[in-house]
């Protein structure tokens, strides 16, 4: 006889990073039921009671939870599934390695991480003066003028508009003398 699953599984006390579930008792033919959780179908534990606490979860995601009752013998019931959005409040880190390239001016960085997976990258000529966004890791920059210094900037930015810190890069680089628009 197949097991029986929980009639239902709760989450409780969650906070940004866990959260505990409780269920009701599935059934097995003879023996103890056993439990099998699962975290977006990555096996998490197997308790034999409940409550249980994820305390892995990561920020900007809806998770899927599904728990499934077993016996000795490793026969499965169906599972009971709950989806527990968990916010996000944690900015992206900082976009690092900002350089230019002297042909046509194509700024390129590093990665950010952040826990959603989406991330946005802010591309300034400056402070408030926004040249564009991309999920690319590098920019083209165009109508520049010769003899003059200009400074950008790279922002990461999620989904949920937490914002890292702003990389930046002087263009041409500081101790490189400028030349003006004559080439003197």
């Amino acid at each position: 006889m197949q097991p029986k699953p929980p009639s239902f599984l709760e989450p409780f006390n969650q906070t940004l990073d866990q959260v505990s579930f409780f269920w009701s008792p599935g059934e097995v033919e003879g023996g103890e039921p056993r439990y099998e959780i699962r975290r977006d179908k990555s096996l998490l534990d197997t308790p034999k009671t409940p409550p249980y606490t994820d305390t892995t979860p990561e920020q900007g995601r809806d998770h899927s939870y599904c728990i499934r009752t077993f016996d000795d013998g490793f026969t499965f019931s169906e599972p009971v599934c709950v989806n527990v959005y968990f916010e996000d409040l944690t900015a992206p880190t900082k976009p690092t390695g900002l350089r230019t390239s002297n042909l046509a001016l194509q700024l390129s960085w590093d990665e950010s991480y952040d826990s959603s997976g989406d991330i946005t990258y802010i591309v300034d000529k400056g402070i408030d003066d926004e040249l564009g966004r991309t999920k690319q890791l590098e920019f083209s920059i165009t109508g520049l003028e010769a003899g003059v210094r200009y400074e950008f900037g790279v922002t990461a930015i999620d989904n949920s508009n937490n914002k890292s810190d702003r990389e930046i890069i002087s263009y041409p680089a500081i101790g490189i003398s400028l030349k003006d628009k004559r080439g003197v």
